[in-house]
Parts: C-alpha cells; structure tokens; sequence
C-alpha cells in the first residue's frame, strides 16, 4: 500500500501537511454519487411535476439521495490539511467539504511530542496495519496529563517506515520537540494495534 504526504512551506515557520496519493479512494465516492444524483433528479422531477409524485415519494426521495450523496460528496471533495505555526505554537486542523471548511485549533505545549505507531487498517482489513504519524499535544506530563490529544500528521503502509521518520523528524525540528518511536518491526500487535516489543525470557522483570 503506497500512500504518500504533501509538505508545503506558505510561510517561514508555517508547514502545511495533507495526505497525497490517494486519487483511487477517491473514485470510490462516484458509487455513491452516482445513485445519489438519480435519486436527486427523480425528486426535481417531482418537484416540476408535482402531480406525478406520491407522498412517500416526496418523504423518500430526498431521504435516499442525501444518504447516498453526503458519503460520496465527503469521499470526492473532502480535504484534510493540518497546518503548523512554530511561532504561535498552534496545530490548525481543517476539513475542507469544497462548499464548507472546519477548523479546529489546539495549542502545541513545550513538551509536546512526534507520536509513530502501526495501527489496524480502519477498513478492517484482517492482517492490515497502517504506520500512524501524531502530533501529541497533550499538557501537562504525566502523571497530571488529562485527555489525549493526537493529532494526525500522516498515514504510511507498513512499508513506508522511512518517509514516516522523515515527516516525524521534519515536524520535530519545526517545532522543537522530540519523535517517540512505538513501532516494533519484530514485535506483537496487541489488541489495541499497537506494535509492542516481544520479551524474551531473559528480558522479563
């Protein structure tokens, strides 16, 4: 599984990570959209010829198109960029929708950290797991920390460890901050889908 991350520099101090190399996925959304936009025509027509429409046709027609429509919408147009400013120390997350873009804005402490773990492929796949870049953004440290807060930078195959180190360590030199490697080539994957170290009997406490 190839999967890559788009590193842009608008401004000194300011980087713009999105994920690239997914335009396959992305037709995925015309089986969605597709029957969407029938449903969406069949309900127009409806509209200018309203006394050929029935009223389930009026309740399910527009039901039907938007099930089908939002999830192919989201899968075609949806953009995910994370944006970083080492000088205000913020992480900027933005989910572009074409029509509609979020932000969420969260505050990067001094002794935030570069997270790297596998994780199980979020489609299920058996066997599948999926090199996870993080921005933890957690404060203050244990034991006091509260809620996590992981930020995602990025997403490799399993294979992808190298350009992985190479995202982690840019993000830690922008900001100042250290990488905490999780991923364990040789190691077992707990429940959970982190790799974790194997011991060995002479490693045990």
């Amino acid at each position: 599984m190839k999967l890559t991350t788009s590193w842009t520099e608008p401004a000194p101090g300011v980087v713009v990570i999105s994920p690239a190399g997914i335009g396959l996925v992305r037709l995925l959304g015309l089986f969605f959209a597709v029957p969407g936009g029938y449903f969406l025509y069949q309900f127009l027509d409806g509209v200018l010829h309203p006394e050929e429409m029935t009223i389930a046709g009026w309740l399910m027609l527009p039901a039907i198109a938007a099930v089908f429509l939002v999830p192919g919408w989201i899968i075609l147009f949806g953009r995910k960029r994370t944006r970083l400013d080492a000088t205000r120390r913020e992480a900027i997350e933005e989910f572009d929708f074409l029509v509609y873009t979020r932000r969420k804005v969260t505050s990067i402490p001094r002794d935030a950290h570069v997270l790297m773990r596998y994780e199980a492929d979020s489609g299920k796949t058996p066997g599948i797991y999926l090199l996870h870049v993080y921005l933890d953004a957690s404060a203050p440290a244990p034991p006091e920390r509260g809620p996590a807060k992981l930020i995602l930078l990025s997403l490799f195959g399993a294979k992808g460890k190298p350009e992985a180190l190479e995202v982690a360590h840019k993000v830690a030199g922008l900001l100042g901050i250290d990488v905490q490697d999780r991923c364990v080539e040789a190691g077992e994957v707990s429940a959970a889908g982190i790799v974790v170290d194997r011991l060995g009997p002479d490693d045990a406490d």
